[in-house]
């Protein structure tokens, strides 16, 4: 606890950020920063391509990227906008870029997203420090990891007195944090 008189600092961009309902803003550690999640906490992504030139039409036929849809009665909020798609739906988007879920993001907090077009990007609020050239990627079977310029990062866990020489319910857990 902080001495008599004194309060952590702490960002909380819920409380300083105008959101419709249904988005909120969290900290989810593998976008390395805060960003916009829906209702279920799904990490939500900004279409940064020309919608004019590439077509609702042709991000619509890519079944893993599902629009943040907006109530038909919804209004701009802060710097949300609702944009109206070619089917006549309405569609959040954030510092007007168009909203979207990845298919293949299934519990809160996965960007699996990240790189598969470089078109989407997370929709970041703040982002976290990071040193030059450090970046999160998700390797197949075990999850995030970190690298420096393209290269993964490894740790080292002190060996644990399990049956089989090393705990591994939580080592990549502890060499995460």
């Amino acid at each position: 606890m902080p001495p008599q008189g004194w309060q952590v600092a702490r960002f909380e961009p819920a409380k300083s950020e105008l959101l419709p309902d249904g988005i909120d803003a969290k900290q989810v550690p593998s976008a390395l920063g805060v960003v916009l999640t829906n209702y279920d906490g799904a990490t939500l992504y900004a279409f940064d391509g020309d919608a004019k030139q590439d077509g609702q039409a042709a991000v619509a036929a890519q079944s893993k990227w599902l629009p943040v849809v907006a109530p038909a009665l919804a209004m701009n909020v802060g710097a949300f906008s609702v944009v109206t798609r070619a089917d006549g739906s309405k569609q959040w988007a954030f510092n007007n870029k168009p909203l979207y879920r990845f298919a293949g993001d299934l519990m809160p907090g996965d960007v699996h997203g990240v790189g598969v077009d470089k078109r989407w990007d997370v929709a970041v609020v703040a982002e976290d420090f990071r040193p030059a050239g450090v970046s999160i990627s998700s390797l197949e079977g075990y999850g995030d990891s970190l690298s420096v310029n393209g290269m993964t990062l490894y740790a080292g866990t002190a060996f644990q007195k399990y049956w089989g020489g090393r705990n591994l319910r939580d080592s990549f857990k502890n060499a995460y944090n």
